[in-house]
C-alpha cells in the first residue's frame, strides 16, 4: 500500500443493522475483512446466527406492513441507501 495513503481507523468489528438498531448480533463468530492487496486484516463483521436472521426478517416484515419503506419516495430510498 502506498504510505501517503491513510485509511480511516476501523472498528474492531462492523456491526450489523437489524430493525434500525446496530448490533454485533446474537453470536460472538466474526468473519475477516482482509485487504485484498496485502491479505492483512483490516477488521471483522459480525456473523449473523439463526437468531439474527429470524430478527431481521421479522423487522423488515414489519416494516413492510406498515408501509415505511413503501411509501418512501424513489429520493427518499436512495438517501436511506446511501447513508448506508
Amino acid at each position: 500500500m502506498d504510505p501517503s495513503i491513510t485509511l480511516p481507523g476501523l472498528p474492531e468489528c462492523e456491526p450489523m443493522l437489524i430493525g434500525g438498531t446496530w448490533t454485533t448480533g446474537a453470536s460472538t463468530r466474526r468473519i475477516p475483512v482482509l485487504d485484498p492487496a496485502t491479505r492483512e486484516p483490516l477488521t471483522s463483521i459480525a456473523q449473523a446466527d439463526a437468531t439474527d436472521v429470524a430478527a431481521a426478517v421479522a423487522a423488515a416484515s414489519a416494516a413492510h406492513r406498515d408501509g415505511r419503506w413503501r411509501a418512501l419516495p424513489p429520493r427518499d430510498r436512495r438517501d436511506v441507501l446511501l447513508r448506508l
